[in-house]
């Protein structure tokens, strides 16, 4: 049963740069196709801002984000690799805001790790008030629903789009290392 009874929100990530510099160059060229086809409200950073939330922990005290740390820490997780490999985009609940995303066209390994980390917590007794749901992504732009989103996902797809592959062999919480143990 969710908890719901903090405040503290935290998200572990797959920080892709600045370490990937062949996914931050084809990052930057989808970026650059992106402004030039309409207006961009922002861009993650190719050099600084890409990553992958694998997970959103929300509404929890600071005695459950401790517990949460220490129960990742001592998680046994294997190493893999994550492809991203398509385009994609989502509405965001605003509902004015469009997330355009490199995506992996194979989210397996990534749900199957999300459901580790879920089972993980709740092992701890710490409840999980956001299971995750939402497909992977690596987040380049965001945009208005005035911006021609279908046509630039659709000539993403057609363009058959490849970012690159990133070994997800360790995640980060503020600034925390949590590495795979194999």
């Amino acid at each position: 049963e969710a908890g719901f009874a903090g405040t503290l929100n935290f998200t572990p990530l797959l920080k892709i740069s600045p370490t990937h510099p062949s996914v931050e160059a084809q990052a930057r060229a989808a970026q650059t196709f992106i402004g030039d086809s309409g207006e961009v409200q922002s861009f993650d950073n190719p050099l600084t801002g890409l990553h992958t939330s694998l997970f959103y922990f929300c509404c929890h005290t600071f005695d459950e984000y401790q517990g949460i740390k220490t129960a990742l820490a001592s998680m046994e997780w294997s190493s893999f690799d994550v492809a991203y490999d398509t385009f994609g985009c989502n509405l965001d609940h605003d509902n004015s805001t469009v997330y355009l995303h490199g995506m992996p066209s194979n989210q397996t390994a990534l749900f199957e790790l999300a459901t580790l980390m879920e089972g993980t917590v709740e092992a701890a007794g710490i409840p999980i008030n956001h299971p995750r749901k939402s497909l992977f992504h690596m987040t380049l732009a965001r945009v208005g629903t005035d911006y021609p989103v279908d046509g630039v996902v659709s000539h993403f797809l057609e363009e058959g789009v490849d970012f690159g592959e990133v070994r997800l062999d360790s995640f980060v919480i503020d600034g925390e290392i949590f590495r795979s143990t194999s």
